[in-house]
């Protein structure tokens, strides 16, 4: 998660809640009644909040997975070309040794 995608959604969580708990402070309701909102609320947020960093949890997963995808591939691409690098080095020294030789 980037960090402005982070501040965001913490303003947006933090926004909300107060939002909530001035609205509820201000209903014409009982204490307990009140609580219950509030208590019902908050899970509500926070179970929200959970799916959402697990979305991103998921996601970063993702492009990590996409990523070591790519530097294997890349390592596997230069590996043969060193390799093909060495064999035509290897190849030129021999036939340089035989030229000598003669």
């Amino acid at each position: 998660m980037s960090n402005s995608s982070g501040k965001i959604i913490a303003g947006f969580l933090l926004g909300a809640a107060a939002g909530v708990t001035i609205g509820l402070l201000y209903a014409p309701k009982s204490g307990a009644e009140t609580r219950k909102d509030i208590e019902k609320k908050a899970k509500d947020y926070s179970e929200d909040a959970i799916m959402k960093i697990q979305d991103k949890i998921d996601d970063l997963k993702k492009h990590l997975g996409d990523f070591a995808e790519e530097a294997k591939a890349k390592a596997e691409d230069t590996k043969a070309k060193v390799k093909s690098a060495a064999d035509e080095t290897k190849s030129k020294a021999k036939s340089a040794a035989e030229a000598a030789r003669k």
